[in-house]
């Protein structure tokens, strides 16, 4: 496929029938229409082909765009990209497998902490003992409550200001490594200061315990035990991402809606190389990139045709037939013709109202003259070039006819003008203005020049001498301009004839 072939399907490419949108200035208009159903399709399938380990992770991610949209956000610390449409996602945090994502509408979105539980309720996954985790974003005291209520624990970093956290534990000063617990009921509050330079860091759970412990064997110090599972698995959403973008296809587009659908493709595309890992017996293992070319192959083997072998034993060769333009070249043809026929038109025009006047200056006939047969020239090119390939792509005869009645009517139309000008240039007295030059202004000085009878020259050596006697006089005479004299030498020339050719190669 031609790459101009691709960009003409890409831009018809749509999931819905537009017909059935509403603008978006009208109170039920819903910016995520375009792809909602798509979300909505490979939300069911991730959860469907896929049961998640305990922990998890709801988090945001970012389809990088810059179009105009409603839904477009500014997120100064994504460093893949700072503009586009922001996604809610439900993580598993081990793998980064997607099991939900859904698109924030700004406005038109449910309140933020509600988020996490509505994600979790359309997965089916609440009330079944999983852990979440969440940034200072998402987490508060009523969020953890509820949660707990539905038998789903919750662990993450939370804001001062949140309400119900006491002030002992939000104006705590600590030194480096010290922690400060506070308990209600199943509700576990921690303040932990790791860095000297940083303030101390306040942290809410239902699963974990006040317990300390080592990330790694190599460790020198304790951990509590909050923080160790915060750091361990709040990565989920950005592990996605990840390894979302180290095979992603982004393309320029006007379209919005266009970029955030090739990235659900991508994201499904990435949770099926996850299942891959975790269900093959291939040893070795497919890497991502072979993964990606094998789901690519197997998805348009359908659709390549198979070489044709020859019915005989011996290979026998044949001439390839003649590439056909694609539809894409065939408009480009038809609007550069059309943009030549318009300003041909334009030139008849103009040339129609000079030579309805009474007396048209000869400069103005020498300067309309060449730039009419430059435009006719152009045009007929142009013309032609589209009725060759309109014949070879094996258009409809009507329309090939529509094309060449054109051209033969704007054909005779320019003839007509350009026989006009011949007839005036070929009178023997021309405009005043145009043949002497010079002269004060106010004073008539212009004179009427004589008839002349100049001989026809065709380019045989053995006329020249006669010709150039008669024409010398006239060359010699002063008061008359070189334009003047080139075209009396035009008209002694015989049509067809090679002087005539050599004549009319030099520029007017």
């Amino acid at each position: 496929m031609s790459r101009g072939r691709f960009e003409l399907l890409y831009s018809c490419f749509s999931l819905i029938d537009d017909s059935n949108l509403v603008p978006s200035s009208h109170p039920d208009y819903n910016p995520t229409a375009r792809f909602e159903k798509l979300i909505e399709h490979v939300n069911n399938k991730f959860i469907y082909y896929y049961k998640p380990t305990q922990n998890l992770t709801v988090d945001e991610s970012l389809v990088c765009l810059k179009n105009r949209t409603r839904l477009r956000q500014y997120m100064p610390q994504k460093h893949h990209g700072r503009f586009g449409v922001k996604l809610w996602m439900l993580c598993e945090s081990k793998t980064g497998y997607c099991l939900r994502m859904k698109p924030y509408k700004g406005k038109l979105s449910p309140i933020i902490n509600e988020y996490p539980m509505n994600l979790l309720q359309e997965s089916s996954l609440l009330g079944k003992g999983y852990h979440l985790i969440t940034d200072n974003f998402f987490t508060s005291i009523n969020l953890a409550k509820d949660l707990l209520d539905s038998h789903t624990y919750l662990t993450g970093t939370i804001r001062t200001n949140r309400k119900g956290l006491p002030k002992t534990l939000t104006s705590a000063k600590l030194g480096v490594d010290e922690s400060l617990y506070m308990v209600n009921n199943n509700l576990l509050a921690l303040a932990y200061k790791e860095k000297k330079s940083k303030p101390p860091v306040k942290f809410l759970s239902t699963f974990c315990d006040a317990s300390s412990g080592k990330k790694k064997v190599s460790d020198q110090r304790d951990y509590p035990q909050i923080k160790i599972c915060y750091d361990s698995y709040m990565g989920g959403v950005d592990l996605n991402d990840q390894m979302l973008y180290t095979y992603m296809d982004e393309r320029k587009g006007r379209k919005f809606y266009r970029k955030v659908i090739l990235n659900i493709f991508h994201r499904a595309l990435l949770n099926s190389f996850i299942l891959y890992e975790q269900h093959t017996k291939d040893n070795p293992k497919l890497s991502r990139r072979a993964f990606n070319y094998s789901v690519i192959n197997e998805l348009v083997k359908n659709h390549l045709k198979p070489p044709v072998l020859p019915s005989t034993s011996q290979e026998v060769l044949e001439k390839l037939p003649e590439k056909r333009d694609t539809g894409f070249k065939m408009d480009k043809l038809k609007k550069a013709c059309e943009t030549k026929r318009r300003t041909l038109e334009s030139v008849i025009a103009e040339a129609d109202g000079k030579l309805g006047k009474q007396e048209p200056s000869l400069e103005m006939l020498m300067s309309l003259r060449p730039k009419l047969l430059r435009c006719k020239d152009r045009f007929l090119i142009a013309s032609d070039c589209l009725i060759e390939q309109l014949t070879k792509a094996d258009r409809e005869d009507e329309e090939i006819e529509d094309v060449d009645i054109v051209q033969v009517n704007i054909f005779g139309r320019s003839e007509g003008v350009l026989q006009k000008m011949e007839q005036l240039l070929a009178k023997p007295t021309v405009d005043r203005e145009s043949i002497v030059s010079g002269g004060n202004e106010g004073k008539s000085n212009l004179h009427r020049l004589p008839k002349l009878e100049l001989p026809k020259f065709g380019g045989e050596a053995r006329e020249w001498l006669q010709f150039w006697s008669a024409f010398q006089s006239f060359h010699d005479d002063d008061s008359i301009s070189a334009c003047v004299k080139f075209q009396y030498l035009q008209n002694c020339m015989i049509k067809g004839s090679v002087s005539e050719e050599i004549v009319s190669s030099f520029p007017n």
